[in-house]
């Protein structure tokens, strides 16, 4: 049985997600600005994926240029982005 292995990052990234990602921050009014991990009420934030949204904002802060961003909306939508040294677009998840 073969086995692969995590690239530390990636560890670090999850346990990011994990560790820090329940804690209740309050309200983030602007997706690109620097927060603390954990997790965000949204209304009509700036940068964020589709305007006059709101809903849950997932945050998870590794370093200050690594972050990665969940968004569950009030319509049920699910987005997500990545932080490596510059924001990545936008990507919704869909099921088929």
């Amino acid at each position: 049985m073969s086995t692969t292995k995590t690239k530390p990052l990636t560890k670090a990234l999850l346990a990011g997600i994990m560790d820090n990602a329940v804690i209740s921050r309050g309200r983030a009014t602007d997706f690109n600005a620097s927060m603390a991990s954990g997790v965000y009420s949204c209304y009509q934030a700036e940068n964020g994926p589709e305007k006059d949204l709101w809903g849950v904002l997932i945050h998870a802060k590794v370093l200050e240029n690594i972050c990665a961003q969940l968004f569950l909306t009030n319509t049920g939508r699910l987005y997500f982005r990545v932080l490596w040294d510059r924001w990545d677009g936008w990507k919704r998840v869909t099921t088929s």
